[in-house]
């Protein structure tokens, strides 16, 4: 176990320039999960989230990822630089004016939300702030990212507290079938608050990502 542990570790932590929710690889059909299986056969075809749009192909034409937002087309962007800006200095009402036009469920030019933004940046009162304001804790980001999954990388077990008790569920998968737990168990000690906040809302920690590993493997 303890062999296992360190060779995903390692695998998380080598790859130069890699995002801490952007490493390992090799999906395939035989490994997706049951759900993901059964969408696949009643020919459901998702574009792979983890893989950069092909040479000749305009970024900008793909649309991100939005679930959850039935206007699909129409996700406002804002600049993320700005709204860091404005969580920093704690002004919580600026936050609501900046965000008045775009809403609460706005993205950065990585299309995160901004909501993910803050969970990311470990914002305790900016995520409070926002989820008052109606923002979306199950909107994903190209990659099958949620707030959640941020959250239990930077093991923040408040604010992923929050986000679960605003309606995030505690088992999203992303692009390489990982959830929330999957991370916290891979970044964090078995007994940390994030890991307890994530097993007390009923994450599953078998649940295996796409190379047969699971956060109980990891714990």
């Amino acid at each position: 176990m303890a062999a296992l542990r360190r060779k995903v570790w390692c695998a998380i932590h080598t790859r130069a320039g890699a995002d801490n929710l952007n490493h390992f690889s090799g999906c395939t059909s035989e490994n997706r999960n049951p759900r993901q299986r059964d969408m696949w056969a009643a020919g459901h075809r998702p574009v792979n989230r983890c893989i950069a749009p092909a040479q000749g192909v305009d970024s900008s034409s793909v649309l991100p990822i939005a679930s959850g937002n039935d206007d699909h087309n129409l996700i406002t962007h804002v600049d993320g630089g700005r709204f860091d800006e404005i969580m920093l200095a704690g002004d919580l009402t600026g936050i609501g004016r900046f965000l008045g036009n775009s809403g609460p469920n706005a993205r950065d030019d990585r299309d995160r939300t901004v909501l993910m933004r803050a969970a990311e940046a470990g914002n305790l009162m900016v995520v409070a702030r926002l989820l008052d304001l109606q923002a979306d804790p199950t909107l994903t980001d190209p990659r099958g990212t949620t707030a959640l999954h941020l959250a239990a990388v930077a093991g923040d077990d408040g604010i992923a507290e929050i986000l679960i008790n605003a309606g995030a569920p505690a088992d999203p998968v992303d692009c390489h079938n990982r959830t929330p737990l999957w991370y916290a168990a891979a970044h964090h000690l078995p007994d940390s608050a994030v890991v307890e906040v994530l097993l007390r809302a009923g994450a599953n920690q078998r649940l295996r990502d796409c190379n047969g590993v699971s956060p109980e493997d990891l714990m």
